[in-house]
């Protein structure tokens, strides 16, 4: 929930963005992003609370991460944050899971559509991601768990 400029109490406008790593899923929040909102993206967690590079962590902070996603997840459930957009970032490749979390979080979800080829390359050159060999394990691991909603097996 949130004040509009004219003092109306508004419930927020919560988005997940949700695709492959290396899709481009912050370049698309970044993009949308405006002053005050909140985005929940469990690298950026795992990066305030360590001095970890991007997409790399060890048990303790993933774990402590997830929990602390979890925690502002039911802030955003219980409408307990107070701003005009909520960004939640996931790579979310399986369809129960997406629908469980929009549902969950009243969200909208918006998917970065892009390919697996793409996205390898874009992690490859992203100096961020330190771990290359870890950043293709985790894209195929994305791309054998995706279904689009008219591949049903």
């Amino acid at each position: 929930m949130y004040f509009t400029d004219n003092g109306e109490y508004k419930p927020s406008n919560v988005f997940i963005v949700w695709g492959s790593p290396g899709a481009g899923k912050s370049t698309y929040i970044k993009e949308h992003y405006e002053y005050g909102d909140i985005v929940v993206d469990l690298d950026y967690i795992k990066r305030a609370i360590s001095f970890l590079p991007k997409s790399e962590s060890t048990n303790t902070i993933s774990s402590v991460s997830i929990k602390i996603r979890d925690f502002l997840y039911d802030l955003i459930s219980g409408e307990s944050i107070e701003c005009k957009n909520i960004w939640v970032v996931s790579a979310l490749p399986e369809e129960t899971n997406r629908i469980a979390l929009s549902d969950r979080l009243g969200a909208k979800l918006i998917h970065i559509d892009t390919n697996k080829e793409e996205c390898l390359k874009r992690a490859m050159s992203d100096n961020d991601r330190k771990n290359k060999d870890f950043q293709k394990i985790i894209i195929d691991k994305y791309w054998k768990r995706y279904r689009r909603q008219d591949d049903k097996i």
